[in-house]
């Protein structure tokens, strides 16, 4: 079981997704934005993040710069797009995250999956 953060506006997701991921036993708390992600990043401890790239108040590249990674070694970190735009997923990568996802090939099942081999992989 791991506690995961899921950082999306879009609340019709954020839904489904949690509602998986609760089912395959993990803790979730959602945000509907970026400045709410990092507030609870910054208060609670999470094995995994799972960040939109997209949204309001502070986008997933401006969540990365202020939550820097490198001073949370054991987060991983999962970013959404709903666009295959290359410089925006390099410059994620580049920033620490432990990899990407587009939003229009998530299905639940392929997120949990997603999610539990990458808390797999951590040392």
């Amino acid at each position: 079981m791991a506690n995961i953060l899921l950082v999306d506006d879009d609340l019709d997701l954020q839904e489904m997704y949690s509602t998986a991921l609760q089912g395959a036993g993990h803790n979730v708390v959602v945000a509907s934005n970026g400045e709410e992600g990092l507030s609870q990043a910054n208060q609670y401890q999470f094995d995994i993040i799972l960040l939109d790239m997209m949204m309001p108040k502070l986008d997933g590249l401006g969540f990365l710069n202020a939550y820097d990674l490198r001073k949370h070694p054991s987060v991983k970190v999962l970013v959404f797009t709903n666009q295959n735009q290359v410089d925006q997923i390099n410059k994620a990568l580049a920033l620490g995250v432990s990899g990407y996802l587009e939003k229009a090939d998530v299905i639940p099942a392929k997120l949990v999956e997603m999610v539990n081999s990458t808390l797999g992989s951590q040392s």
